[in-house]
């Protein structure tokens, strides 16, 4: 159920699909509904954790959306030590501010 090709085989409309785009309702994030598959409406807006650039909280490219969240955003911190083990740091002179925050099992900020 954690696949997505599970669900695009049988041509269910989702974010990232190559054919039938046009009206994305469904996705898969690891980050948000414990990797299984939700309705767009049903995540808000979540901004993922993905340490690709660095450990800093304020560089958008290390969050899944490539925008810095604010105090209207809801934050998911997945475990990235597999991947690239930046997890992120909020420095002394830096803020991170959301609506909601989520820190899953194995991450930490």
């Amino acid at each position: 159920m954690k696949t997505k090709s599970t669900f695009t085989d049988a041509t269910w409309d989702f974010i990232g699909e190559l054919t039938n785009g046009t009206a994305d309702h469904w996705n898969i994030n690891s980050a948000i509904n414990g990797g299984y598959p939700y309705l767009m409406w049903q995540s808000g807006d979540y901004f993922a954790w993905t340490g690709s650039s660095s450990t800093s909280v304020n560089v958008a490219t290390n969050w899944s959306s490539s925008v810095v969240p604010t105090i209207t955003d809801n934050i998911s911190i997945p475990n990235v030590s597999a991947a690239s083990d930046k997890f992120p740091v909020i420095g002394n002179s830096e803020t991170l501010s959301c609506n909601n925050l989520e820190i899953l099992s194995g991450a930490s900020l």
